[in-house]
């Protein structure tokens, strides 16, 4: 048995019969529209409520990348800080122990400081939503390299002192002259 298309009818008034009802293209055309739009404007409405309430694989996958930075960076931040501990404790020996033995004068806390001024080079970090983060662990490690550079400095003058010790001291003859 073959299907055969629903046909309808519509009751005229005026004949008191039923009539077959004959639907135009154009009315069958904005019925298709009608429907498609209002199956946009619900999927739309879906799709919107759900990715309010649950991330995005996408989402997922940048948060836990930022929880792993942040992570990476507390780690980098503490070993910055440890860093920072050794190189102060470097300064107080150089600076009261064998500066002291020299009868020299410490390096200056202007000068340990290492300070630098002018641009802004971190301004291309700012641009970042945690370019907080990036632009003070970047000065730590910048303020570490210019410290570095002065301790070194400073234990070259020391080094300076100690061979200019050694020669006055074995120009001091070992007996008393008569």
């Amino acid at each position: 048995m073959a299907l055969r298309k629903k046909e309808k009818y519509i009751f005229n008034t005026h004949t008191l019969s039923y009539e077959k009802a004959v639907v135009s293209w154009t009315s069958r055309i904005l019925r298709f529209f009608a429907f498609m739009a209002a199956a946009l404007v619900f999927s739309l409405a879906i799709s919107t409520i759900y990715y309010k309430f649950f991330d995005s694989p996408k989402d997922k996958i940048l948060k836990a990348e930022l929880s792993e930075m942040k992570d990476q960076y507390d780690i980098l931040n503490r070993e910055v800080e440890r860093l920072t501990s050794v190189l102060d404790d470097l300064h107080y020996r150089d600076g009261n122990i064998y500066r002291v033995m020299f009868e020299a004068e410490p390096v200056s806390d202007d000068e340990w400081e290492a300070g630098s001024g002018g641009v802004n080079k971190y301004r291309n970090l700012e641009k970042y939503d945690n370019g907080e983060l990036m632009k003070d662990i970047a000065q730590k490690v910048d303020k570490l390299k210019r410290q570095m550079v002065v301790q070194s400095k400073s234990y070259d003058q020391v080094a300076e002192m100690i061979k200019n010790q050694q020669h006055m001291l074995a120009s001091i003859p070992s007996i008393q002259p008569y």
